[in-house]
C-alpha cells in the first residue's frame, strides 16, 4: 500500500473513532425527560486568573440652604413713592365701589 494512500487512511480512521467517541459520551447529557435534572461534572484546575472591576459607587444627596446675598442701591429711582401712593389710592376706590363698601 501506498505510504500516502496509508496516512490518509489513518487520518481518516482516527477522525471517524474521534466523532465516534464524543457522540458517545455526549449522549449521557441528553435530555432525560425530567424537567429538572441538573447534571454536573467536575476537572481539575489549572490556573486561575482573578477578574479585578472597581466600581465606584456614589449616592445623591440633597443638601439645602440659603444664602444671604448682600447688594448695594445707589438711590431709589425717581418716582417710586409717588407710583406707589397712587396705586394705593387707585386700589382703595376700586374696593370700595366693588367691595360693598
Amino acid at each position: 500500500m501506498n505510504t500516502r494512500k496509508k496516512a490518509f487512511l489513518t487520518a481518516w480512521i482516527f477522525a471517524a473513532a474521534l466523532t465516534a467517541t464524543s457522540t458517545a459520551s455526549a449522549g449521557q447529557y441528553a435530555y432525560s425527560g425530567h424537567r429538572n435534572s441538573a447534571v454536573y461534572d467536575y476537572a481539575k484546575v489549572i490556573s486561575v486568573d482573578p477578574i479585578v472591576r472597581y466600581v465606584t459607587v456614589t449616592t445623591p444627596v440633597r443638601e439645602c440652604w440659603q444664602e444671604t446675598q448682600h447688594y448695594t442701591v445707589q438711590e431709589r429711582p425717581p418716582g417710586v413713592a409717588g407710583r406707589t401712593l397712587f396705586g394705593a389710592i387707585l386700589g382703595g376706590v376700586i374696593g370700595h365701589q366693588f367691595g360693598s363698601g
